[in-house]
């Protein structure tokens, strides 16, 4: 709310709807709070001004319930702008003293379990578990000027915004397809991500790093051992286009992004899913520089997992290329990373998860900056290339569309060399991994399977750790998911195995 000093209650006459002090009607004021991992609700709205019992800042929810509130009329919300004053948040803390317990079950102060409202797409490895749901920062844009994230994790200097965080993870953005069940909780869905190189060159959804007014962003940091300062009024700015790095900052700076040569640049690789009508449905991205981390490791500063309702996605990659079977079925992937030296001329896999994917587009940009229509070649002299399944090598051209081949492609930067040729040969001859899984859906308090769109039928056995079979079917429809429907108030560790009608097998674990 980019208002200062407007009592809470004044959006009753405003919005067309009346708000109340009480929590879970749908009807309530909250706030997040990011030391406490929660939303915390206004007791008072008659009282509580915005502004002034927290940050301008803060990320709003607005409870609608019962359909009161009219989405689609246009309502005057008037006030007085917040300056920029305290808009400097050191971000240290964020979780660090929660345990959300296994698999989010433990409660926060308002007796509301994590998993049914905390999300974290930045975590790689298991949900739950070390630095997931923590060190995060939720905040929305309190002016009515833009603010521009695209320098974020720079140092520039004393002509930069004055913002470095130095140990950035990623940053989510344009929350939406927000749901809600008052007996479950809720989350949202459709974000975009940005992730960042060595140098702090933005990587990813680019076109989303200028926040609009009353526009939100939530910010990942890889642990809480820095204490660096996010000054929001730094970062205003009236143009619609991120500053160039090597642009002095000021509000109306233009749009650019300069290459930074001497470190070597950051190439990317947008593939941009669409329909037949030629809209866009889906997208991935594979970036690699000289300091990037290559297959699986903790260390990768540009990636990004994928929701398992991508339909377009790459895995986790081989150190030789390829897919890496041991890491494969839990690193789907929106943007990737690869070093440009040590896997050049090697294979990223991409997968296609829709017969309504047609035609793919490529968008390819050095520096984050989009490289003219037509461009293969970049400036060290490589490009990317692609491959559909039992088909040819070639060059993938900014802005050029090509259609689908087949559901299953090898995505490289430098075309492949004899050797790494070979591997591919051994890689496409493999088992793709099986994107069926098992996720825990807050809508229903219960676990789910989520079956491999390429799946028919499958059949699916529950084991508890005894060995004792709790539940066996045999031809599940996998159109939709299928519900574990397990004893809640029992806490035991269960072993799922799901078989589809071709013979895939997925194994994995659920703990109570």
């Amino acid at each position: 709310m980019p208002f200062f000093g407007k009592t809470a209650n004044t959006l009753n006459s405003e919005l067309g709807k009346g708000f109340s002090n009480t929590r879970r009607l749908e009807n309530d004021i909250l706030y997040w709070d990011n030391t406490n991992v929660q939303f915390v609700n206004l007791t008072n709205i008659s009282a509580d001004k915005f502004g002034q019992i927290t940050s301008g800042a803060a990320y709003w929810i607005f409870g609608a319930g019962g359909g009161s509130l009219n989405l689609t009329q246009t309502r005057t919300v008037k006030g007085v702008p917040l300056s920029d004053q305290n808009m400097s948040f050191t971000l240290n803390g964020a979780g660090a003293n929660k345990n959300f317990g296994t698999n989010g079950t433990n409660t926060n102060s308002y007796r509301e379990r994590y998993n049914s409202y905390l999300q974290d797409g930045f975590h790689v490895g298991t949900a739950w578990t070390g630095s997931f749901g923590k060190n995060w920062y939720q905040f929305s844009n309190p002016f009515f000027t833009n603010l521009d994230l695209t320098n974020i994790a720079r140092n520039e200097g004393a002509n930069g915004d004055g913002v470095n965080l130095t140990n950035i993870q990623g940053v989510r953005l344009e929350v939406s397809g927000v749901q809600y069940n008052p007996n479950s909780g809720g989350g949202s869905t459709s974000y975009k991500f940005i992730t960042f190189d060595t140098n702090g060159g933005p990587v990813g959804d680019l076109d989303y790093t200028v926040i609009r007014p009353m526009g939100t962003f939530a910010i990942k940091l890889k642990d809480n051992t820095q204490s660096d300062v996010l000054n929001l009024a730094n970062l205003r700015r009236f143009n619609y286009n991120g500053r160039a790095a090597t642009t002095d900052y000021n509000v109306t700076a233009s749009r650019s992004m300069a290459r930074n040569t001497s470190a070597g640049t950051t190439k990317q690789l947008g593939v941009i899913a669409l329909n037949a009508a030629g809209n866009e449905i889906g997208r991935t991205y594979y970036a690699v520089f000289p300091t990037a981390t290559t297959g699986n490791s903790l260390t990768a500063m540009a990636q990004s997992t994928a929701a398992s309702s991508n339909i377009i996605g790459t895995f986790e990659e081989s150190l030789n290329g390829g897919y890496d079977n041991n890491f494969s079925s839990k690193y789907w992937l929106y943007i990737n990373e690869a070093n440009e030296n040590d896997f050049q001329g090697k294979n990223v896999m991409m997968a296609l998860y829709s017969n309504t994917i047609k035609s793919l587009r490529f968008e390819v940009r050095e520096n984050g900056k989009v490289v003219d229509n037509g461009t293969h070649q970049l400036s060290s002299g490589v490009g990317f290339y692609y491959k559909a399944t039992n088909g040819s090598v070639k060059e993938a051209k900014q802005g050029e569309i090509v259609p689908v081949e087949n559901t299953e492609y090898s995505l490289y930067y430098g075309a492949p060399n004899i050797s790494s040729a070979r591997s591919l040969a051994a890689t496409e001859v493999s088992v793709k991994p099986s994107r069926t899984m098992v996720v825990y859906n807050p809508d229903i308090t219960n676990y789910v399977v989520r079956f491999d769109p390429d799946w028919k039928k499958a059949d699916i056995e529950v084991y508890d750790m005894s060995g004792k079979q709790v539940i066996s079917k045999k031809a599940v429809n996998t159109s939709s998911d299928f519900v574990i429907e397990l004893d809640n108030s029992i806490k035991n560790s269960y072993i799922v195995k799901i078989i589809s009608d071709k013979g895939e097998t997925v194994n994995t674990k659920i703990l109570k």
